[in-house]
């Protein structure tokens, strides 16, 4: 409601401090890198048989007009939501000099029941 007639002009639209599509697509791009470093990391220890990786995220990330700080934040969680939303379990520790992700695929139960399996078969071996 305009009722003095003010011009537009006056203040900045918000619309300007959105992501614009260059940043939205160099954001993406960062996630879809990472995603796939990690997709290669967990093959490779699952073939090793191991349960769980730990991998190191970027800390410092380069698109214009966006913080690091928000980045970080943008980044690192849309990983772990990725993640998650795969039926990993994910850990994050991180400070101002570096982030680790650990990424686990067995589940508490699962160990339990190959704990509780190799029990029975030690328990009545010959």
């Amino acid at each position: 409601m305009d009722t003095y007639n003010i011009p537009s002009s006056i203040i900045t639209n918000a619309n300007r401090f959105r992501h614009n599509n260059i940043q939205t697509r160099m954001i993406k791009d960062y996630i879809i890198d990472i995603l796939k470093k990690i997709d290669d990391e967990i093959n490779i220890a699952h073939n090793n048989g191991q349960e769980f990786v730990n991998t190191t995220l970027p800390i410092i990330f380069d698109v214009p007009n966006v913080s690091n700080a928000t980045l970080q934040r943008i980044i690192w969680s849309s990983i772990m939501e990725e993640l998650i939303c795969k039926n990993f379990e994910v850990k994050i520790k991180h400070s101002e000099s570096f982030c680790m992700l650990s990424i686990m695929w067995i589940k508490k139960e699962d160990k339990l029941l190959v704990d509780h399996q190799n029990r029975l078969i030690a328990k009545y071996s010959v």
